[in-house]
C-alpha cells in the first residue's frame, strides 16, 4: 500500500529490558536501540520507562553488601565532620553575634569598647588591631593542629 517492502518487526517478547538497557548503557538513543533490535521506537520507549521506573538492580552478593556497607560508613563518617565543622561555625557565629564593638575616643586617643554579655573591656586602636592579628595567626595555628 505505501511502499513496496514491508518492514521486518520484532516479535513482541524480543525487546526486553535487559537488551535495552544494555544498549542504553552504551549510550544509543531510543531510534538506535529500536534499529539495533529490528523494532519500532513505541516497545523501546515502554521499556525505557519500565527501566526509569524500576531500573535494573545487580543481584546482591556478601561482597556488595560489604562494599555498599564500607561507603555508607565512609559516607556517614564524612557527614558526621561536616556537622561538627557546622556546629563549630554556628557557634562562632553565635559567639560573634553576641559581642559588640564600639568606637570610642578617650584624651584624644581612639579605640574601641568591647562588650559581651553586660561586660565589657576598651583597647586603644592600635592595640586591638595587634590583639586581632595575633588572634587570627593562634586560631589559624589552632586550626592546623585540629586537623
Amino acid at each position: 500500500m505505501y511502499g513496496t517492502e514491508i518492514k521486518h518487526r520484532a516479535p513482541r517478547g524480543s525487546v526486553t529490558r535487559e537488551k535495552v538497557a544494555e544498549l542504553l548503557a552504551q549510550g544509543k538513543t531510543a531510534n538506535q536501540i529500536a534499529t539495533a533490535l529490528g523494532c519500532t521506537t513505541p516497545p523501546v520507549y515502554s521499556r525505557l520507562k519500565e527501566i526509569r521506573v524500576n531500573p535494573i538492580v545487580a543481584p546482591l552478593t556478601l561482597d556488595s553488601i560489604a562494599a555498599q556497607k564500607r561507603q555508607l560508613e565512609e559516607q556517614q563518617q564524612r557527614l558526621h565532620e561536616q556537622l561538627k565543622q557546622l556546629a563549630a561555625n554556628e557557634e562562632r557565629l553565635l559567639e560573634a553575634k553576641r559581642l559588640k564593638l564600639n568606637p570610642i575616643t578617650f584624651k584624644n586617643v581612639p579605640g574601641v569598647f568591647v562588650s559581651q554579655d553586660g561586660q565589657g573591656m576598651s583597647f586603644r586602636l592600635e592595640d586591638f588591631a595587634e590583639l586581632i592579628t595575633k588572634g587570627g595567626e593562634y586560631l589559624a595555628s589552632r586550626q592546623e593542629r585540629v586537623q
